[in-house]
């Protein structure tokens, strides 16, 4: 029998396995999950905030390296955002790009060995959630009003003329409102 996981060199801990005899103990209550999120976060600042300075200043990133992430990012923006959200994709296209390049360093992260993916927490899967809820529906808020987005969940359906048609509309519409919500949350 194993005395810990077998997976505790991937898994968040205090302590950093290295090897099966070599482990750190990690002060002031860090753990390997946090040191990675910020490893992941300083790499992407590292190389994308070289390439925004130079397309701000006009400048055409160079290279094989900066055409490699500028790629990475127009992806994004023409193939993903443009042909899914529309007219609106160049307002989400910057959360789009930052969420997208998070996950990705830090997956990258998990790939190299006895590292882990800051992505296999619950915590960060959840906040990432969360924020993206928040953003989608406070965008959808803010652009409709608090009003319309309720009545965003209502549909409006005809029914024939009759008291127990309209008993069954009502009915109806609040049930579509009930999943509609749920099914937000559930996404």
């Amino acid at each position: 029998m194993f005395a810990e996981s077998p997976f505790s060199h991937v898994e968040d801990s205090h302590h950093w396995h290295i090897f099966h005899n070599v482990s750190i103990e990690l002060p002031f209550g860090l753990t390997k999950f946090k040191i990675l999120l910020v490893v992941a976060g300083l790499l992407i600042i590292l190389i994308y905030v070289p390439i925004a300075r130079r397309v701000q200043s006009g400048e055409a990133p160079r290279g094989r390296w900066w055409n490699c992430f500028e790629s990475i990012l127009t992806f994004i923006r023409d193939n993903l955002a443009k042909p899914y959200i529309g007219h609106h994709a160049d307002h989400y296209v910057p959360y789009l790009w930052t969420v997208f390049l998070f996950i990705l360093f830090c997956n990258l992260l998990g790939m190299i060995p006895f590292m882990g993916s800051p992505t296999a927490s619950f915590t960060v899967t959840g906040a990432l959630a969360l924020i993206t809820f928040l953003f989608i529906h406070g965008s959808a808020i803010l652009s409709m009003g608090p009003k319309n987005y309720y009545h965003s969940y209502f549909p409006h359906i005809e029914f024939p003329a009759g008291a127990i048609y309209k008993i069954l509309g009502v009915i109806i519409v609040w049930m579509i409102a009930l999943i509609e919500f749920i099914g937000n949350l559930i996404k």
